[in-house]
């Protein structure tokens, strides 16, 4: 992505903060039962009761509160937003979770979180959308010891919006398998996008998922 493309980005959702407050809509989302049922389909790639998790392009680190609000215990949040005005309202709302404003992702160590999460970070269209997500994903792949959920806008879909990008399913499923072994793809739920989940091997040895 290149800064042109992050400024404009940062631009976009801080006009929207400034109109609609600090709601789902302003991240982008239609209402707050969509992002909640978006966290729910990340969520279940494993038990995450005890587990470290990165979110990338955490926003006001709305995920962090699905969490806790599903029981989910003793999580280890991390989350990073390339704005650093979502990452301020995310710390206030957040206090003892950590926040940074970066897209650096070499700062955090080969397998020093147990599970990577990105939602919504591949819908904007730019001007290499597949090189984005092909190296987002294969350095939140590297992070995670156990997993990596992330979503993406389908290509079986009735409309199109012209500012986003919309991925095709078997492409995605294929560079998955260039990863891993272990991929499940869903598209069972009510939304025109899909989820994948990549398991590091070590974890489905261990039963970790």
């Amino acid at each position: 992505m290149t800064t042109d493309e992050q400024q404009r980005i940062i631009q976009r959702y801080n006009e929207r903060l400034a109109s609609l407050g600090e709601t789902a809509q302003t991240l982008g989302w239609r209402d707050s039962s969509q992002q909640q049922l978006r966290f729910r389909i990340l969520a279940e790639i494993a038990d995450l009761s005890g587990c470290s998790i990165l979110d990338i392009g955490c926003g006001f680190g709305d995920l962090l509160d699905y969490v806790r609000d599903a029981g989910v215990h003793d999580v280890r949040y991390t989350g990073t937003d390339l704005n650093p005005t979502l990452v301020e309202v995310a710390q206030k709302r957040h206090a003892k979770a950590r926040f940074h404003a970066t897209t650096d992702l070499s700062q955090f160590a080969d397998d020093s979180q147990e599970y990577v999460f990105l939602s919504g970070l591949f819908n904007f269209k730019i001007d290499d959308n597949t090189g984005f997500m092909h190296d987002t994903v294969r350095e939140s792949f590297r992070i995670a010891s156990c997993g990596v959920a992330f979503n993406l806008l389908g290509s079986y879909v009735d409309f199109k919006e012209e500012h986003l990008f919309y991925h095709r399913e078997q492409e995605i499923f294929d560079f998955a398998k260039s990863l891993t072994r272990f991929v499940t793809l869903r598209a069972d739920y009510p939304l025109y996008e899909f989820t994948l989940y990549l398991y590091k091997p070590e974890a489905v040895k261990t039963k970790h998922v």
